[in-house]
């Protein structure tokens, strides 16, 4: 299994223009950490209420999902890679944890893409009523084309 690090290298060095990483440092702008730094898109940190673990949104689990560090709670220092918990929605944001750290609450994304084939006429300019579907599915679809027999 190829490290993140590695990973960086597979990916090319234009992975790494879309990622965000976590720093942290102590009030006074010194001991500075890097707790993550690879090629995912890591944000919204929050610490749990004993400190050890810091909760965070990343799409290291494939879709911007909640993940969590264990830090040594003195010096921040990283104790253990970033693991995902996966929650029951496809696209979180804005997480925030109670302060004695059993309640989370985060805003839910998800949503459906749909291909709708719809008769069309030109000249009055016109889209018909009627559609058919050509697929469903959380995946995002861009840049569609009718193929040339239609």
């Amino acid at each position: 299994m190829a490290t993140e690090r590695e990973n960086d290298r597979l990916l090319g060095p234009e992975a790494r223009e879309w990622t965000r990483d976590i720093w942290l440092s102590d009030p006074s702008g010194k001991n500075i950490v890097n707790v993550t730094d690879d090629s995912f898109i890591d944000w919204n940190p929050v610490w749990s209420s004993d400190g050890k673990y810091l909760y965070f949104i990343s799409d290291r689990s494939g879709s911007m999902n909640l993940a969590r560090v264990l830090l040594d709670p003195e010096s921040g220092k990283v104790l253990q890679r970033p693991e995902n918990i996966i929650t029951p929605s496809a696209w979180i944001e804005g997480i925030s944890l109670s302060s004695n750290s059993n309640q989370l609450i985060y805003a839910a994304f998800d949503r459906r893409s749909e291909i709708r084939k719809f008769s069309f006429d030109p000249a009055q300019e016109k889209i018909s009523q009627d559609s058919e579907e050509i697929s469903s599915s959380t995946d995002f679809y861009d840049l569609l084309q009718v193929s040339p027999d239609g």
